[in-house]
């Protein structure tokens, strides 16, 4: 029971430490690899100065932020994964040693 114990603080702290670094990485802004450059294309500046340009309605570059609800379900999800994760690595633990053992068993007899 202890074991079990000292295993849901482990799981615990390692899944509020990866939710803090999620969160603090998700509130910077986004940035592009590489700078913006101009919209010339097939000509030089010279020749794309004379012509008439109209205003181009753009996308807003928003960074999307997700959800309280979004970071809470994933928070659950991570929770979830890491539990079954680690009951399967404990059961294959046990039949590994029950294994183990009864080979040992049977070599003494």
């Amino acid at each position: 029971m202890f074991a079990f114990v000292i295993s849901l603080v482990v799981v615990g702290a390692a899944v509020v430490l990866t939710t803090r670094i999620v969160v603090k990485q998700a509130t910077e802004p986004d940035q592009p690899a590489t700078p913006q450059a101009a919209d010339v294309r097939g000509g030089s500046a010279g020749a794309s100065s004379t012509q008439g340009l109209v205003p181009v309605d753009r996308p807003v570059d928003v960074p999307l932020v997700p959800s309280v609800f979004r970071r809470i379900r994933s928070a659950v999800l991570l929770v979830a994964i890491v539990t079954v994760l680690g009951a399967l690595t404990a059961l294959l633990v046990v039949i590994g040693g029950a294994i183990l053992l009864t080979g040992v068993r049977n070599a003494v007899q």
